[in-house]
């Protein structure tokens, strides 16, 4: 409850099939925001991999970056890890800036979320052309 928000019961569907249809949702692609440059869905098996491209504009310093989302989908345990990479460097090394989690319950069906938020420290274009601005 209080590290977490909890929906309201949902009827009609079973914890299995929500959690399913989030998974669906992914792998087609509904996540993408309609500003990315470049938009990919990749089912690696164990997760579900979602790069999204972006141009920086030029009062930022142009150029272009990337984020990249994972999603780990565990119907057994009726559980999605979704891992928020903010750039490439991040993705490498594999240090998520956030990890969010879907716990769908069964009895009655509700939808618990939460996210962690991981301490990392960021560089790059977009910083850089942010303090050139303000000085």
């Amino acid at each position: 409850g209080a590290k977490s928000v909890m929906s309201d019961t949902i009827d009609g569907l079973s914890a299995e099939q929500l959690v399913a249809g989030i998974e669906r949702y992914v792998k087609a692609g509904k996540t993408a925001q309609g500003l990315e440059t470049k938009f990919d869905v990749v089912d690696k098996g164990d997760e579900v991999l979602v790069a999204q491209h972006f141009d920086i504009p030029g009062f930022l310093g142009g150029g272009s970056t990337a984020c990249y989302t994972s999603y780990r989908v565990n119907i057994a345990q009726n559980l999605v890890q979704i891992q928020l990479y903010v750039n490439q460097i991040f993705f490498e090394r594999g240090e998520p800036s956030t990890t969010a989690w879907i716990k769908v319950h069964s009895s009655p069906v509700k939808v618990e979320f939460w996210v962690d938020v991981h301490e990392l420290r960021n560089s790059g274009l977009v910083l850089k052309a942010m303090m050139d601005k303000v000085l």
